[in-house]
């Protein structure tokens, strides 16, 4: 093949190679120019409107009242199903909330919530068979604290801390640990009070007992005034009149039977203002006890004794007869003591009389009186 035709092949490859590159360029430009472009003001469209949750859409803290479940999980699985986790710690909050507001308002009885909306409602009745140990189930689950993993313990999300100080509770926060903490504190109140009032039951109303009673009754009164909920105190009352009212049946019955015991009660009892109250009250339908009808009653009894057993008493028989006596001199037979003595030997001397010189002894002579010249 000549030089001059294999100028012209190549020059047409070229041309060919040229055209197919042009023509592949052409197809990526129309294909990039039908994909959508994603830009900041897209991803904000697709972010879901969080104010919709909220009764203030600027403070974001109590939920709206209609709010549902069904709302919230369909946000929850839209994020979910697309793979976004970007707002996954928001809807946490927003349905922690929503299960801690249900959670509360199931406390109290009654059609009225506690917290409907902002509106926040704290002195509504409990209800009836609340226990202590749900109520700090409740707490476990939904107190808010610094620690946001104790709440979310059972929860999807439980890894997100949504509250990170307890300086930053926001309203809806503290009114939940508000009603929490007084909903524990009326059971507890309640509880102490009850078991106080059984202490008192469980003692023997005897003669020894009632200080003891007085004592613990004392402890109950005190303990019940603490009790706030209006149910609790309500059934407090009646279970504490029907046990002052059996004290009352049995303590007249002591009152019949020991004299003067009013006034041993009366000081015994002293600490408890309601069996005081409830004594005094009663004194003039007690029957008292005295020394003289104690002796009366202690005469009855041993002649009624005497009537259900007489006494068998017959005439007895007496048979005597003049004893016999027989006594005779009794016979002495008696010698007098034969004495045998000697003078024992005595082994004494009588002592040597010293001897003294001859000494002259020269009495005074009788003084004599001068002779008078009788003048």
């Amino acid at each position: 093949m000549s030089k001059t035709v294999k100028g012209l092949v190549l020059a047409a490859l070229v041309v060919i190679l040229v055209l197919v590159l042009r023509f592949y360029t052409f197809l990526e430009s129309r294909t990039v120019a039908q994909q959508p472009t994603i830009t900041e003001s897209s991803v904000q469209v697709a972010e879901p409107n969080w104010d919709r949750f909220y009764v203030d859409e600027d403070k974001r803290d109590f939920l709206r009242t209609d709010i549902t479940i069904e709302e919230i999980e369909a946000v929850e699985n839209e994020f979910l199903s697309g793979g976004s986790e970007e707002f996954l710690a928001e809807i946490a909050s927003i349905k922690n909330k929503f299960e801690a507001q249900n959670a509360v308002n199931d406390l109290f009885d009654g059609t009225e919530k506690a917290i409907d909306g902002d509106q926040v409602t704290e002195n509504l009745p409990l209800k009836e068979n609340l226990t202590l140990t749900k109520v700090e189930d409740i707490i476990a689950k939904y107190y808010f604290n610094e620690d946001a993993q104790s709440q979310q313990a059972n929860s999807l999300f439980f890894q997100i801390k949504i509250v990170s100080a307890q300086d930053n509770l926001d309203a809806f926060e503290v009114a939940v640990n508000t009603l929490l903490d007084y909903t524990n504190k009326r059971i507890k109140d309640y509880d102490a009070a009850a078991e106080a009032l059984k202490e008192v039951k469980n003692i023997k109303i005897e003669d020894g007992q009632i200080g003891v009673i007085g004592q613990t009754m004392r402890k109950f009164e005190r303990l019940l005034e603490k009790v706030e909920e209006e149910s609790y105190r309500l059934k407090l009352d009646k279970d504490v009149s029907t046990y002052v009212k059996r004290f009352i049946e049995e303590i007249s019955v002591l009152m019949a039977e020991i004299p003067n015991y009013y006034d041993l009660v009366l000081v015994a009892l002293e600490p408890s203002e309601l069996l005081t109250t409830a004594l005094q009250d009663n004194q003039e339908n007690f029957k008292f006890a005295s020394e003289e009808e104690e002796s009366e009653s202690v005469e009855e009894e041993s002649s009624i004794v005497e009537e259900v057993i007489p006494p068998v008493y017959s005439e007895p028989e007496y048979s005597w007869s003049q004893p016999e006596y027989s006594w005779s001199q009794p016979e002495y037979s008696w010698s007098e003591p034969e004495y045998s003595w000697s003078e024992p030997e005595s082994s004494w001397s009588e002592p040597p009389v010293e001897s003294y010189p001859d000494e002259t002894i020269e009495l005074p002579t009788e003084p004599t009186l001068p002779e008078s010249s009788g003048e």
